[in-house]
């Protein structure tokens, strides 16, 4: 077999192996920004959750972008909803933008890797943002929270797909 045949199988082979990546690749989630903390204690006040660019070159081309939040537990019933916002996209006020709410209601005496995440669909313009580093999630309570019920949060991403 000459070298000329072999190099092209080479490429042929390499040409589908890059497509087999490319598809298996079409609809992953990937974190583009993520919190330093691992776990986050609510309250009666509301929790600011800066984000930290992870993934810059995912953010660039990101057709849909979530928020997550993983690992929510409560020692009992926690009596309040929590609402979640969102701030620093680009070229826009720096101001919070409601994205949803969470319950502890299916978190009481799980652990956290038991406790299923929180996922919030945002414009893709807050996955641009993520490279200046300028996310924030905010989470406040509707009321205050019956006391002793120690609701946490895990890690808050911001995901790009």
């Amino acid at each position: 077999m000459s070298s000329g045949m072999k190099n092209s199988r080479t490429y042929v082979l390499a040409a589908f192996l890059s497509v087999l990546a490319m598809r298996a690749a079409e609809g992953q989630r990937l974190p583009i920004a993520i919190s330093p903390a691992k776990r986050t204690a609510l309250g009666e006040t509301p929790v600011a959750v800066p984000l930290k660019s992870q993934n810059r070159a995912a953010a660039i081309d990101a057709e849909h972008c979530y928020i997550v939040i993983e690992g929510l537990t409560a020692d009992r019933p926690v009596g309040t909803g929590y609402e979640v916002s969102i701030a620093g996209r680009a070229g826009a006020e720096d101001r919070q933008t409601a994205i949803g709410s969470l319950s502890f209601y299916n978190a009481i005496g799980l652990s956290p890797a038991q406790s299923g995440p929180a996922s919030f669909e945002v414009p893709s313009s807050y996955c641009a943002a993520a490279n200046k580093g300028k996310i924030i999630v905010t989470i406040a309570p509707d009321r205050q929270p019956v006391a002793g019920s120690n609701p946490l949060i895990g890690v808050v991403k911001l995901i790009a797909q």
